[in-house]
């Protein structure tokens, strides 16, 4: 250090080793400002970081197949909506509220009437948007437990979710949504979680939060709906 501090009163004694010092003095300047801006993005929320698919390794066919139990937990500003039921194909017998729903492929029915979705965000239960929401989202983490089960964590923007469901282009700076997928042992997916308040932000149904827990088993094992 004190060899240090003499060439540097060396250098100040004449008019090159003066220019020496004033440009190393703004290297080391310029080089700091490079690493702190470097840095902030890589650990900031930049749109472009989150919005790009990446891949993930787990079996989606059992739900796509349509045979299965599952519970639907949607929580909206604190109000829960439970749904429960079976799905063989593309018909459906489920509760809400102590009421028997069936839905035939086209068309929900309670005590034989026609009425309309009792599904809220309905389209986040829709399998087919759940996938293309996960194929343009960026896989943040996957977690592998001694259980056999693993956790996969995506980000996805509301500007994506608006554009993909809802045929809307939007431009928001957001903290993203999250989507967490848990697979079994045989990697099956048996449970998938919206964490959607920065969406619900935007949304003119949400107000603060909101959570969309989708849970399916017994796979295979439902016999064939009869409407009731």
């Amino acid at each position: 250090m004190k060899q240090f501090i003499e060439l540097i009163k060396e250098l100040r004694k004449t008019p090159r080793g003066k220019g020496i010092l004033f440009f190393a003095f703004y290297f080391i300047v310029f080089l700091i400002l490079f690493i702190v801006l470097s840095f902030s993005k890589k650990t900031g929320y930049v749109e472009k970081d989150y919005e790009v698919g990446e891949e993930a390794f787990f079996n989606t066919a059992p739900i796509v197949g349509g045979n299965y139990h599952f519970i639907y937990t949607i929580t909206k500003d604190n109000i829960k909506y439970v749904y429960e039921g079976d799905r063989d194909g593309n018909n459906e017998l489920f509760t809400l509220n102590n009421k028997t729903y069936y839905y035939d492929g086209n068309k929900y029915y309670l005590d034989n009437k026609e009425v309309d979705n009792p599904y809220i965000y309905s389209d986040f239960i829709n399998f087919n948007n759940t996938s293309l929401l996960i194929e343009n989202a960026m896989l943040d983490y996957k977690t592998d437990y001694r259980s056999g089960i693993t956790k996969y964590s995506f980000l996805i923007s509301s500007n994506t979710i608006n554009s993909l469901i809802n045929n809307k282009e939007t431009d928001i700076d957001e903290v993203p949504n999250n989507i967490i997928i848990n697979s079994d042992e045989d990697s099956i997916v048996n449970e998938i979680t919206y964490h959607l308040d920065s969406y619900c932000e935007y949304d003119s149904n949400c107000k603060d939060k909101l959570e969309i827990n989708l849970s399916y088993d017994k796979f295979g094992e439902i016999e064939e709906i009869v409407k009731k």
